[in-house]
């Protein structure tokens, strides 16, 4: 028996470099690496969204970390597309803890968006979040690379 592999890069995308309200957001992407279909567990990774506030020290932050569908268009069941652009591709989701078990999206679809409120200690604070990836085990996958584009969003 053959095992299939193939090579996954999962972009996030930060919505805006710019300031806006005294913070910006920056975003790392999961890259998932080789995956195997006939492996008995699934494949898991992490990135990361960084969130950067400027202002005085005492000035209360607060925002909200969203993380958009991308292409399949539904955050419950994200799914990414090969490069080869034949049809298929490989579900996956992104998680807001190691335990994987709360989707991060926008809201919709049963997935939470972070949130985080804070005194700045300084003129600047940088916090960062990491975003848990996983591709689920056992999926029929031709050879390539797949990959999906996600817009970070941050609200004030």
């Amino acid at each position: 028996m053959i095992a299939r592999a193939a090579a996954f890069a999962l972009a996030l995308l930060a919505s805006s470099l710019l300031h806006a309200g005294g913070c910006f957001v920056s975003a790392t992407s999961v890259a998932f690496g080789s995956y195997s279909e006939f492996a008995p567990m699934p494949t898991d990774s992490v990135g990361n969204v960084s969130v950067t506030c400027h202002g005085s020290a005492g000035e209360t932050v607060a925002y909200s970390i969203q993380l958009s569908a991308g292409v399949s268009g539904s955050c419950a069941s994200r799914r990414m597309r090969p490069a080869s652009g034949h049809y298929g591709g490989l579900n996956y989701n992104l998680y807001t803890t190691a335990a994987r078990t709360l989707v991060w999206g926008d809201g919709s679809g049963g997935s939470v968006t972070v949130n985080d409120a804070y005194t700045l200690t300084g003129k600047q604070v940088t916090r960062n979040y990491p975003v848990y990836g996983r591709i689920f085990a056992r999926q029929k996958a031709r050879v390539g690379t797949y990959s999906d584009y996600i817009v970070v969003t941050l609200s004030f």
